[in-house]
């Protein structure tokens, strides 16, 4: 006699066969192992890029006004829609007028704005706005441990369904 479906002791899951949870199961744990290998990746990347980054200490800095002369826009990689925006700009370095670009482009930027900026010796053509140096490192390590969490949790799934189906991947559970 089948069991009726609004009997409590009735599982859905313990009806599918056996291969089917094991796939189930043994894709989670991949998928797992997957997002926490990306995210030590990351969070690796992250400081090694911020340990490059605080490399060249702030005393190296040479800070300068530079003004905007002027803003070029393209699209990006052949797009129609996504337009990137490079910042031309100019400052006196040993006397000299030195044009440049701007690493940061912010909204509300004008030609012939002056901003206050600093660059490096070893290349004066490259400035840097105050305030912005360590985005990409911050976002690859919360991206990096967003993807270890991720990971942890479809581990854990995967172990949990694994021991409460006794479906061990053939192994006997003690």
């Amino acid at each position: 006699m089948a069991r009726p479906k609004y009997d409590i002791d009735y599982i859905k899951e313990n009806n599918k066969p056996t291969g089917v949870k094991q796939k189930r199961d043994f894709t989670l744990l991949a998928a797992g192992i997957l997002f926490l290998v990306v995210g030590l990746i990351l969070i690796i990347l992250g400081g090694v890029f911020l340990h490059n980054q605080m490399d060249r200490s702030k005393e190296e800095r040479i800070y300068t006004t530079a003004t905007i002369v002027e803003i070029e826009s393209e699209f990006y990689h052949g797009s129609s829609t996504e337009v990137r925006y490079i910042v031309h700009v100019a400052h006196i370095y040993n006397n000299e007028i030195v044009y440049g670009t701007l690493d940061t482009v912010e909204s509300g930027m004008y030609v012939g704005q002056e901003l206050e900026v600093y660059f490096y010796e070893d290349d004066v053509h490259f400035l840097h706005k105050e305030g912005g140096e360590y985005i990409v490192e911050i976002l690859m390590f919360v991206l990096g441990a967003v993807c270890i969490t991720v990971g942890i949790f479809l581990i854990c799934i995967s172990r949990n369904d694994r021991l409460t189906n006794g479906n061990n991947f053939g192994y006997q559970s003690v």
